[in-house]
């Protein structure tokens, strides 16, 4: 499913159900970006996708925990700033 076919059906179904089948088209595409940053690899690329993946699911899939969380954050940023509110 490409961005144009998204958008089109983002105007057929309601705004939670757009915002997770977004989230499960763009988690698609960066697992497949993942599997080639490991096969050469770029290993910085596989944690930031992760953490990429992290956010989405916790902000259009809204479904995130404290302890979920943790291999989410960044070096140095606390638990509870990195929490959902």
């Amino acid at each position: 499913m490409d961005q144009a076919l998204l958008a089109e059906l983002a105007d057929l179904v309601d705004e939670t159900t757009a915002r997770r089948v977004r989230h499960v088209v763009e988690e698609n595409e960066r697992v497949v970006a993942a599997a080639a940053a490991l096969e050469d690899g770029r290993v910085a690329e596989v944690g930031r996708l992760m953490a990429e993946s992290h956010a989405w699911l916790r902000d259009l899939y809204e479904v995130s925990s404290a302890s979920s969380t943790p291999w989410s954050r960044s070096p140095g940023q606390s638990r509870a700033s990195s929490a959902r509110a």
